[in-house]
């Protein structure tokens, strides 16, 4: 692995015991979002732009929350459930005593596993992948095409990972971004299929409604993904697009022939 073509990430589970009923109306991940706004540092719940790297109008915040698995989901007093973290250079344990605060459920278990993502491109790759859309996907650029076209996914995918590193790690991607971003261009979109997910979130601090539709789906995409398929792959970890944080825009890879 060269210098400069790693993400760090700390992939953790979190198992519960609710402590009376849990509803989880709608999106699972805004209860969630409560419980850790109360008890993470403002820098890392809420990080604000202070002499960071240009080009980024608001942080990335420094973790994923996925737990699209608990949509509307309810549990009765003593119901167990699990939530996934990924967390990018990050302490576990601030997430440990977050989550040891809900209030509504006891924190059983949290375990974590640190791993580097080796993003350099790979000798081989195949001629075709499917890119699986798992959770509701926003992408800047999109222009309202669903799934959208390869270069726009890259684009997005290439600058979520380098913020991270930017941000919070030891610098930005040591990649030459045109040249990445013009073998994306060759790439073409060949098949796909998606829906609309809709949805919003009402914010307790300022009454304001907030979207959190995006679509899920499919896309196949055919070209040379020697330097395309560690990013994609990262994309499950990382997410990409719009509220991320919150699980949306993970994606799965699955390589065709």
């Amino acid at each position: 692995m060269a210098a400069g073509t790693d993400l760090r990430v700390t992939v953790c589970r979190a198992r519960f015991r609710a402590l009376s009923r849990v509803h989880f109306q709608g999106q699972a991940a805004n209860k969630l979002r409560g419980a850790l706004g109360f008890s993470l540092d403002e820098n890392i719940f809420r990080p604000r732009l202070e002499g960071g790297p240009s080009g980024f109008k608001n942080p990335p915040r420094p973790f994923v929350v996925h737990a699209s698995h608990l949509d509307d989901a309810q549990f009765e007093a003593g119901g167990n459930f699990e939530v996934d973290l990924a967390l990018f250079y990050v302490q576990p344990e601030l997430f440990h005593q977050a989550l040891e605060k809900t209030g509504w459920a006891e924190l059983t278990a949290f375990q974590c596993e640190t791993t580097h993502l080796d993003l350099s491109p790979r000798q081989e790759a195949p001629p075709r992948v499917k890119v699986v859309f798992l959770t509701p996907t926003e992408l800047k650029g999109q222009a309202g095409q669903e799934p959208p076209e390869f270069l726009t996914l890259m684009a997005r995918l290439r600058d979520r990972i380098s913020g991270l590193r930017a941000f919070y790690g030891p610098g930005p991607l040591a990649l030459d971004f045109k040249r990445f971003l013009d073998g994306a261009s060759q790439v073409r979109l060949v098949e796909s299929q998606a829906e609309r997910i809709r949805g919003e979130r009402r914010s307790w601090r300022t009454g304001q409604t907030h979207p959190l539709g995006g679509f899920a789906g499919y896309a196949v995409y055919e070209g040379g993904f020697q330097a395309y398929l560690p990013f994609l792959e990262a994309g499950f970890y990382t997410g990409v697009g719009r509220q991320t944080v919150w699980g949306h825009g993970r994606i799965a890879v699955q390589p065709m022939d």
